[in-house]
């Protein structure tokens, strides 16, 4: 006989497929779209290889991240140093209050503000140019009417109106569920899109190699690959379980990472049409598109509440005391988006771009390696967390190097 632990109602066992969906759908976003349009000149051999380099470097960043998180929590425990559960409420609590840490800290939010401000506008951009057909197609017919002329600017309203009033009313157990009802739908999408381009692939654009087209494409697959933002939130999700925490991040990126292997090579061997231009007209991709982008748009809205929560020193549990500083902090993450979402629909791919060099290079590569560096040094034999990356200073100054040569691109 089973015992309770065991059955499928086990909290535990929810906690961790919750945590695993969060992670996919954060991972699974725009890069879905950019990454053909950006690996097109390279090749499929040399993006798919570099694509999984990314995914390493990632999960390897995504790792220090939980583990920097678990000991902060562990020696600061009842502290006043952690306000929330966002990455930069750990700045100070590693570096301490000196002119060190809050140089970093100062760094690491223009980084986090940023790349989350840069990838909202491109997601309400995308994802409200993808939804205006089928508005102007609800438009015609409920106006009895064969050309109604939908304003661009209505997509992106109904997008963020949608997804915003979602995130701002629903409870979190709601939202988890729409979130994982979300990348089943993109699976099936994706299995759809995939059965209709297979007759299309021409096995000779295998043999198309230009590795040094692959720079360029580096920060994209950053950004497409990128999930660091809702470590913490996993950390806690799943109670500082470190088993359970490594096997969740491991899971929950290495889906994306199929999803986005299987997806670039498909559409580079189909002739390499830009999948930017089929979200538009492809039924199969608007719907992949769309879904997708939306699993992105709730964990990076996430992300800035955190991050604002954390600059502003609120605790999460206020915003459901005070209905006027929850509204004030959700007009402060989206309106702003929605305004350059609207003033420039053209922004994605530019947006991508800068986001993975400036803010990924820091966030998910210098960042987490000086942090634990810091941390190993200084709780070494005290703390009970363990190294969630081997190979002690060489890693990590190896993943601080990457990180390094990745922002260098921005004095290019």
């Amino acid at each position: 006989m089973k015992s309770s632990a065991e059955t499928p109602t086990n909290p535990i066992v929810n906690r961790f497929w919750s945590a695993t969906a969060l992670v996919s759908g954060t991972t699974i976003g725009a890069g879905v779209l950019a990454l053909p349009t950006v690996t097109l000149a390279a090749g499929v051999i040399p993006s798919s290889i570099a694509l999984i380099l990314c995914w390493l470097y990632a999960l390897s960043t995504g790792l220090l991240l939980a583990e920097i998180h678990l000991r902060t929590l562990e020696q600061h425990q009842g502290s006043d140093l952690i306000q929330g559960v966002g990455l930069i409420s750990l700045i100070t609590p590693v570096f301490g209050a000196s002119k060190l840490g809050q140089a970093a800290r100062a760094i690491a939010a223009i980084a986090y503000g940023f790349l989350h401000y840069a990838l909202l506008v491109a997601y309400i951009a995308e994802g409200g140019a993808i939804l205006n057909p089928l508005i102007q197609t609800i438009a015609s017919i409920l106006l009895v009417m064969p050309l109604v002329t939908v304003p661009p600017e209505l997509g992106p309203i109904v997008f963020v109106t949608v997804l915003g009033s979602l995130l701002y009313f629903g409870r979190s157990t709601l939202i988890g569920r729409v979130n994982a009802g979300f990348v089943a739908i993109i699976l099936i999408a994706f299995l759809g899109l995939m059965k209709d381009m297979m007759p299309q692939i021409s096995s000779d654009r295998l043999f198309v190699q230009n590795w040094s087209a692959i720079p360029m494409a580096i920060p994209v697959m950053l950004v497409a690959i990128f999930f660091q933002n809702v470590i913490p939130v996993v950390t806690t999700q799943l109670e500082g379980d470190v088993q359970q925490i490594r096997r969740s991040l491991f899971l929950g990126s290495l889906l994306p990472l199929i999803l986005y292997l299987l997806w670039n090579g498909t559409v580079l061997l189909t002739g390499g049409v830009k999948p930017l231009d089929l979200s538009h007209s492809s039924f199969w991709v608007s719907v992949f598109s769309e879904f997708a982008i939306a699993t992105s748009f709730i964990g990076f809205v996430y992300g800035l509440l955190s991050f604002f929560n954390d600059l502003f020193l609120v605790v999460p549990s206020d915003l459901d005391r005070d209905p006027s500083l929850k509204r004030s902090l959700y007009l402060l993450v989206l309106t702003p988006s929605i305004v350059i979402a609207v003033l420039n629909p053209t922004i994605f791919l530019s947006a991508l771009n800068w986001a993975g060099t400036f803010s990924i290079s820091i966030l998910g590569g210098v960042l987490p390696a000086w942090m634990a560096w810091q941390q190993r040094r200084e709780f070494q034999g005290v703390s009970t967390i363990p190294d969630f990356i081997p190979g002690g200073k060489w890693s990590l100054g190896l993943i601080g190097t990457i990180g390094l040569l990745i922002l260098s691109r921005v004095g290019n």
